[in-house]
């Protein structure tokens, strides 16, 4: 919600007058001249229609688009009635300005920057206030003027209760209706979650009912109330359509990773290079399309410098997988519950999601000659695998043969093969085991001559032997190592015969041969971890010399490296000038920081972990103008008082001040860190609240773990309760 005010001096209302809606509703109901029809609640209001002195509430239906612009309606545009009702234009609702001028306009449900651009010369007087209300965020943070955002927040349960009471039974005294019924309201309203539209669309379900019928509303209430978000799916494009519907394969994931996204999107040929820039990534345009959503409030977004992760959340979540069910786009098979059926019926679906438990039902021939896409979740991580039982598709997907995407997700493969039949998919496209148990790969991986991603990334307990067979593949252009390996040899894994990568996660000096690197020029996404070694972070940092901003999506991490030499140090100050990549994790004393003008801008996240600095780092980084994340942990800092001034860090968003054992106080001054939004503080067991935490206007969580006491005494005094 928007409430914005033109500069011009302002006028009083009148006492008596009352909000007059002007409705523009959909063709049949529309006067043949075209002109809104004005509903009065009494008869003497139309006088003030004519006195100027009224407040207009004006709603705009979806159809009303222009065809034509302002200048388009020659002279004499605005001078008579619109009569064509499918062209409605800038010069038509001009000609309803000449007719209506009012102190105070209601603008409701502008769906873009565009509707809004058509109506906000067309709408209000001199000194008029005007309330817009939208569902777009992009469309209230492209009003210019606006002086205030309003974001609608979910009602309590108390008011969702109280809403539910009045509009399921108007004018019923509440005291009249039974208690086991109100407990029934109650654990309905809960799901309605704090929407007045869908609390209103359960109370036209339950009014007229008595309390056997709300038992039966209660069983099956969430599939009637996904229907209140159908009107911000329906303001999307049929592509935007289809990238949402997308994320129901997603449906319970705490995070979903636009990188994720992004190659499945690209394999299923929902986004091409094609729509990308020279200067953008099939990646930047994932984001692009994450965000438009986030701002429509179809999904949640966590967001530092790019989207880190996305979400469905609630209702819209219930929205997004039924859609993509009725539109046969994929089919949920949850084993989990009790009662599951013999077979299922799969229509022309080609993607399946299987969450499984105890069963196994059986798989009907022709779904194998057409399924495209198979993600198998072991949701419940608590389950005993003895109890989980592989479905027959597991055992079976030999016969699968046009299989582009297979997931795997949290599945625990100790003990087990690997069903066989993964190395038969030559079409397989996209192969993940993400947070799997997984101990060995087959050289039968190389049979999968068209892979294009493969998600290695399992479990951090486990050590996994990799085989020789995967240097070989040469069609890989994504790869993610396991965060711990081995190569059956015994050598380190060699990647100079994988040409075409693009993305490589988990390269470690350990592990890998750094000088493969420097043959591997696509690699634009690099996340590599030095451990100790001065002379493979000196080779990584004269090769990321040579072309830097190709590596400004890269990110590294240099574990035991502590700075007791010139040579070390040295190493490190180059690292620093340099900039790339920009999202730096370092472990290891260093003692002083250099100069800020001595440390490149670039940096976006730096974590500094036992730096045992002696000098207040906050000095040094607070000049960094894109920094967003800044994590101090484990004695980085070693001195007692930290300032933050003012104007400093314009940037951070994330802070984080983790056994900091020596610190006692730190002042933030006003204007300092003015984006700040998220901040935690752990174990820092001097600390006292800091001075100036309530300059963060900004801030939306603070999270606090084995602080002293006076520290949460203070902070409770300040801020409250804890959530």
């Amino acid at each position: 919600m928007v409430v914005f005010k033109f500069s011009s001096s302002s006028r009083i209302w009148p006492a008596q007058a009352e909000f007059l809606p002007v409705q523009i509703l959909p063709d049949k109901q529309i006067e043949t001249e075209g002109v809104p029809q004005y509903h009065y609640r009494k008869s003497k209001e139309k006088s003030y229609f004519k006195q100027c002195k009224l407040r207009l509430i004006l709603r705009i239906c979806r159809f009303i688009k222009p065809k034509n612009s302002f200048e388009d309606q020659g002279n004499g545009g605005t001078s008579s009635p619109p009569r064509d009702r499918k062209n409605w234009s800038f010069g038509k609702i001009q000609w309803l300005r000449e007719k209506i001028i009012c102190d105070s306009v209601v603008i409701e449900d502008i769906c873009s920057i565009d509707d809004w651009q058509r109506l906000r010369l067309a709408v209000g007087a001199n000194g008029s206030r005007i309330l817009v209300t939208t569902r777009a965020r992009e469309v209230a943070e492209n009003i210019i003027q606006t002086c205030y955002i309003h974001e609608k927040r979910p009602l309590t349960e108390e008011h969702s209760w109280d809403l539910l009471k009045r509009a399921a039974f108007p004018g019923k005294d509440p005291a009249e209706i039974k208690s086991s019924m109100e407990k029934i309201g109650r654990e309905l309203v809960k799901q309605c979650e704090g929407i007045p539209g869908a609390i209103i669309a359960l109370a036209k379900l339950l009014a007229k009912k008595d309390e056997k019928e709300w038992e039966i509303v209660q069983k099956n209430a969430r599939s009637h109330l996904y229907n209140v978000m159908t009107p911000s799916y329906d303001d999307l494009s049929d592509h935007l359509k289809l990238c949402f519907l997308y994320l129901s394969h997603f449906r319970e994931d705490p995070e979903i990773e636009p990188e994720k996204l992004s190659h499945l999107w690209t394999i299923e040929g929902l986004i091409s290079s094609r729509e990308c820039g020279r200067m953008m990534t099939l990646l930047d345009l994932t984001q692009e399309i994450l965000m438009i959503l986030a701002h429509k409030r179809m999904i949640d977004v966590e967001q530092l410098v790019d989207v880190k992760s996305c979400r469905l959340v609630g209702l819209m979540g219930d929205m997004c997988l039924l859609k993509a069910e009725e539109r046969s786009l994929l089919k949920v098979i949850d084993l989990r519950s009790g009662d599951i059926p013999p077979s299922f019926s799969f229509g022309t679906t080609r993607r399946i999601v299987i969450y499984l438990g105890k069963h196994s039902p059986q798989f009907t021939p022709e779904l194998a000659g057409k399924l495209r896409s198979l993600r198998i979740i072991r949701a419940n991580v608590h389950q005993q695998v003895e109890e989980l039982v592989f479905p027959s598709i597991m055992l079976e997907l030999k016969k699968f043969k046009a299989l582009r995407i297979l997931d795997f997700d949290n599945i625990d493969f100790r003990g087990r093969k690997l069903p066989v039949g993964i190395f038969a998919l030559s079409l397989l496209r996209y192969l993940s085991f993400k947070g799997c148990f997984l101990d060995a790969l087959t050289s039968s991986i190389r049979n999968l001559t068209f892979l294009q991603v493969l998600d290695l990334r399992i479990k951090d307990s486990c050590k996994i032997i990799i085989p020789n067979a995967l240097q070989r593949m040469g069609g890989l252009q994504h790869l993610y190592l396991p965060p711990a390996f081995q190569m059956r040899n015994g050598k380190k894994f060699r990647l100079d015969k994988l040409t075409k990568l693009q993305t490589l996660t988990n390269f470690t000096s350990n592990a890998c041969e750094i000088c493969d690197l420097f043959k591997l020029t696509k690699v634009r996404d690099l996340h590599t971890k030095i451990e100790g070694s001065h002379e493979d972070l000196q080779s990584i940092t004269s090769h990321m010399k040579v072309a830097p901003e190709k590596w400004l999506r890269s990110s590294i991490e240099i574990k035991n490296f502590d700075c007791y030499t010139e040579t070390r140090h040295d190493v490190l100050r180059q690292l620093l000038a340099l900039g790339v990549p920009p999202i730096l994790s370092f472990e290891g004393c260093i003692g002083h920081l250099p100069r800020y003008n001595l440390i490149s801008e670039r940096f976006t996240e730096i974590v500094l972990s036992s730096a045992q600095l002696k000098e207040d780092p906050m000095t040094t980084f607070e000049k960094l103008p894109r920094l967003r994340r800044l994590v101090l942990h484990d004695d980085a800092f070693i001195g007692t008082e930290m300032v933050c001034s003012a104007s400093g860090f314009p940037e951070l968003k994330h802070l984080e001040l983790s056994n900091l054992f020596f610190l006692e106080k730190w002042t933030v001054e006003d204007k300092a860190m003015s984006r700040l939004s998220h901040l935690k503080i752990n174990n820092c067991e001097k600390l006292l609240l800091p001075d100036g935490l309530e300059f963060l206007s900004t801030l939306q969580e603070i999270k606090t773990e084995n602080m002293p006491k006076p520290f949460e005494v203070s902070l409770h005094k300040r801020y409250g309760k804890s959530s």
